[in-house]
């Protein structure tokens, strides 16, 4: 009943983050909650540290607290060591119910992804009315959901963050539009893997308006991996009898695009090239500062904080790396970068030695993990997710490799449920 109950709580409330924690740190309930799955840890630690994902997040973490030392906003290192004990904190108590009781976390996975689909929600209704995206996210209520701070920084940041486009949505409950997209992208895959094992029908259609929600952000990426993802699982579970219908299924993505300008009339040859070309123009102009601090302190890095300050230097709109390794390693130097390549390689290898299984539902837990991966992983190459994502996405990537521990490790005739 404990671990049902925090695991629970620890989902649910991690889709509306609740900032109410005193003190303007803006610390969310979810994760004061997922530290009541300590004990899961405890319990399956003799498991964890056969795991060489496990062993490399250790060595993550230890690079992590030791670039402290270096550091000028110490206070960003606490926050990256704690969300990353928060994300094994989680596994561990996911894995360890789905062991004890696999229909009540399939209950509270349902749950987890209704919450998730009203986001999704939201981001069309706010796409389509821009004004009440204002009126809403704006109001003070809000700062129970974003963080007083969040809040305060769109007077400053939201031109930047791109919360005022009208052309992005990320519905009430983020204020980048593609960190959202993002989110409800890898929530639809694993409601839809979900739905694939247990035949859920209610899963399906959540599955569907998620996807669906994808294509109203406005994030030109995330529409890209709402189709391609799917498209590049299929070829991977075709078989050479399949061949054929690989060239219909190539016309789909084309389909799928010419959609979604006319939904939102983009001039394809104007509109979306041009905004596109100015992403990539913006990401040069950042990652090429990225070398030449790289060339500068290769080994060390910057510590937490020295990128902005450095950037300060040479710009007046500051940005951050917009790469996951390139953030890693100015965080927490060369090694960090180095274990968070050794991360995603662990993950990536896992999710396709699951998918060559002959089982049915291990070949679906590895199917699940690297849809969720892969599009968290590709897009924090552009973006600023870091490793496991920011506090929303990382709880879809727990689920994925949690799931992908415990089913890997159960066999047919005693698997009830991912």
């Amino acid at each position: 009943m404990y671990l049902k109950f925090f695991v629970f709580l620890s989902l649910v409330t991690s889709v509306p983050l609740l900032f109410i924690i005193p003190g303007g740190t803006d610390v969310p309930l979810s994760f004061v909650v997922s530290l009541f799955l300590f004990p899961s840890l405890v319990e399956n630690i003799k498991f964890f540290f056969r795991k060489k994902l496990f062993a490399v997040s250790v060595l993550i973490l230890m690079t992590q607290i030791i670039s402290l030392l270096w550091s000028i906003k110490v206070s960003e290192g606490f926050r990256d060591i704690c969300y990353m004990l928060s994300f094994w904190f989680l596994i561990s108590g996911i894995y360890s119910l789905h062991k004890k009781s696999p229909d009540s976390l399939l209950k509270i996975i349902k749950c987890f992804l209704i919450l998730v689909c009203f986001e999704a929600v939201t981001i069309i209704i706010f796409r389509l009315l821009p004004e009440m995206k204002l009126s809403l996210v704006l109001s003070p209520p809000m700062r129970y959901l974003l963080g007083q701070n969040v809040l305060d920084s769109l007077v400053l940041e939201g031109a930047r963050n791109n919360f005022y486009d009208p052309e992005k949505s990320g519905g009430l409950l983020f204020i980048n539009a593609n960190i959202a997209a993002c989110y409800v992208g890898i929530s639809s895959f694993l409601s839809y893997n979900v739905a694939k094992l247990k035949n859920d029908k209610l899963l399906y259609a959540i599955s569907f308006v998620l996807w669906f929600s994808v294509f109203f952000s406005g994030s030109k990426a995330s529409a890209i991996f709402a189709i391609l993802i799917p498209g590049f699982i299929y070829i991977v579970n075709s078989s050479s009898k399949k061949r054929m219908s690989l060239l219909v299924f190539g016309a789909i993505p084309i389909l799928a695009l010419l959609l979604y300008f006319s939904i939102f009339n983009v001039d394809i040859n104007n509109t979306f090239l041009t905004s596109t070309a100015d992403t990539t123009d913006s990401r040069m102009e950042i990652w090429s500062y990225g070398v030449n601090s790289f060339i500068a302190s290769p080994i060390l890095g910057l510590g937490y904080g020295g990128w902005m300050a450095g950037y300060a230097k040479i710009a007046t709109v500051l940005y951050p790396p917009h790469n996951t390794i390139m953030y890693m390693w100015a965080k927490s130097g060369i090694f960090s970068a180095f274990f968070g390549l050794l991360f995603i390689y662990l993950v990536i290898k896992s999710a396709f030695k699951s998918i060559s299984s002959p089982l049915h539902h291990i070949k679906r837990a590895g199917t699940t993990l690297l849809m969720v991966s892969g599009w968290l992983f590709l897009h924090g190459f552009g973006e600023n997710f870091g490793l496991i994502g920011d506090p929303h996405q990382m709880i879809v990537l727990a689920i994925a490799i949690s799931m992908n521990f415990s089913i890997t490790g159960s066999s047919k005739s005693n698997y009830e449920v991912v």
